[in-house]
C-alpha cells in the first residue's frame, strides 16, 4: 500500500544554480519551471494541492521534459482521486523516460483503484453543490416562509395603522379645549402687544427725527461758522498785505507793491481798510506802470523781447489811462514783431491808431501797418 503523505515528503526543493549547464547559464524557461515546482512544494506543505496542481501544470508547460515536476503533478492527482488524470500524467512519463520504476508502480496503483472504485468522486477544494431536487425543495420552503411573513406583517400593519389613527384622533379630542381658549384669548393679547410694540417704535421714530434735526441743524451752524472763519482769516491776511504793499512802496519796489494790490482789488474791505487801500492803490501803481514801461522801452531797444512784453503788459494790467500809454502799446507790438507774433503785433498797431490817431506814435505804428501788409504780398 502506498502513502502518499509520505510520497509527497520524497519530493524537495531544487537548487536551479545547483544545476549543470556548460555554458553555466540556466534558460530562462528552466529557472521559471524551477521556480513554480518550488511554489508547489509550498503548496503541498500548506495542504493547498489544488494551487500546487496549478503551478506544476505552468511548470510543465515552460518545461514540457520536467519529468521530477510530472512526477509529483501525478501525486497530486492520485491525491485527490483524479486517477484519469493521473494515469495520463504517468504514461507521459513512461513514455519520455521508458520504464521507471517509480512512475511503474504508481501507474500499477491508479490501475488498482480504477478498478476498485471506478465512480469514486473526485476531491476538490471546492464545496459540493447540491442536488437540483433538494434545492428545489429549499427555495420553495424558503417561498412558503417568506409568504407566511408577508401575511403576518400585513396584519400587524394594519393594526399598527389603527393604532396611530386612534392615537391622533384622541389627541386632536383632547387639544380641542386648549385650542378654544386660546382662540378666544390669544388675539386680543396679540393685538394689544403689537399695538404697543409700534407705538414704541413710532416713540422711536420721532426722537430720532428730532434728534437727525437738531444735528442737521448744528451741522449747518458749524458750516456757516467755518465759512464766515475762513472770510475772517482771508480778511485779515489781505489787511496784513496793505501793510506789506505800504512797506514795499517805502523802499520804491513799486511793482511788487502794486501786484499785492491788483490780486486785492476785489476784497470787500470795511471803510477803514477801504480807504487804505485806495490811497495805496493812488499813490503806487502809478509809479509801478512808470516803472514797467521805462524798463520793457529799455528791453525793446535792447531787443530782449520776450521780457520786454512782460513788463509792458504789465503796463496794461495797471491801468489804461496813462499818459504814455500809446508808446507802450506801440513798444509791445515792436517786440511781438520781434518774435514773429505778427498777429498780436498787428491788433496793437492798428489800436494805437485807432485810440491814438494824433499821436505822433500812431505815425510809427500806420508805417508799421503798411509795411507788413506789402511783406505779406
Amino acid at each position: 500500500m502506498i502513502d502518499l503523505k509520505q510520497e509527497f515528503e520524497s519530493y524537495t526543493h531544487i537548487d536551479a544554480e545547483a544545476l549543470g549547464f556548460e555554458d553555466r547559464t540556466i534558460p530562462d524557461n528552466v529557472r521559471s519551471s524551477i521556480n513554480l515546482y518550488n511554489k508547489a512544494l509550498d503548496s503541498i506543505n500548506a495542504k493547498s494541492e489544488d494551487m500546487a496542481i496549478i503551478e506544476l501544470k505552468k511548470a510543465i508547460s515552460l518545461n514540457p521534459e520536467f519529468c521530477q515536476a510530472m512526477d509529483l503533478l501525478g501525486v497530486c492527482y492520485l491525491y485527490i482521486n483524479d486517477y484519469n488524470k493521473a494515469r495520463l500524467v504517468y504514461e507521459k512519463i513512461m513514455e519520455l523516460k521508458g520504464s521507471n520504476i517509480k512512475a511503474t508502480r504508481l501507474y500499477k496503483l491508479i490501475k488498482e483503484r480504477e478498478a476498485s472504485s471506478p465512480k469514486k468522486e473526485v476531491k476538490t477544494a471546492f464545496n459540493k453543490q447540491p442536488p437540483v431536487k433538494e434545492e428545489n425543495k429549499n427555495i420553495k420552503n424558503n417561498n412558503i416562509n417568506i409568504s407566511e411573513k408577508l401575511n403576518f406583517l400585513k396584519g400587524d400593519l394594519i393594526k399598527y395603522i389603527c393604532c396611530v389613527l386612534l392615537g391622533a384622533v384622541i389627541v386632536l379630542l383632547c387639544n380641542i379645549p386648549l385650542y378654544l381658549s386660546k382662540t378666544d384669548s390669544s388675539p386680543v393679547n396679540k393685538v394689544d402687544t403689537e399695538v404697543e410694540t409700534i407705538n414704541k417704535l413710532n416713540k422711536q421714530v420721532t426722537e430720532l427725527k428730532s434728534s437727525l434735526s437738531k444735528l442737521t441743524k448744528d451741522y449747518e451752524t458749524l458750516k456757516s461758522n467755518k465759512a464766515l472763519l475762513e472770510n475772517e482769516l482771508e480778511y485779515n491776511k489781505n489787511v496784513k498785505k496793505l501793510s506789506e504793499a505800504e512797506g514795499l512802496a517805502n523802499s520804491r519796489n513799486y511793482e511788487a507793491a502794486a501786484d499785492m494790490l491788483i490780486l486785492m482789488k476785489d476784497t470787500k474791505f470795511s471803510a477803514a481798510d477801504k480807504r487804505k487801500y485806495d490811497k495805496l492803490f493812488e499813490s503806487i501803481v502809478p509809479n509801478a506802470a512808470h516803472s514797467a514801461y521805462n524798463q520793457g522801452y529799455s528791453l525793446c531797444n535792447s531787443r530782449k523781447y520776450n521780457e520786454a512784453i512782460e513788463k509792458l503788459n504789465k503796463v496794461r494790467i495797471y491801468g489804461d489811462k496813462w499818459k504814455f500809454m500809446d508808446s507802450a502799446l506801440y513798444k509791445l507790438g515792436v517786440a511781438y514783431k520781434g518774435i514773429n507774433n505778427n498777429k498780436e503785433a498787428l491788433e496793437l498797431f492798428q489800436t494805437v491808431v485807432k485810440l491814438y490817431p494824433k499821436s505822433q506814435v500812431a505815425y510809427y505804428a500806420q508805417a508799421r501797418i503798411k509795411e507788413m501788409a506789402n511783406l505779406s504780398k
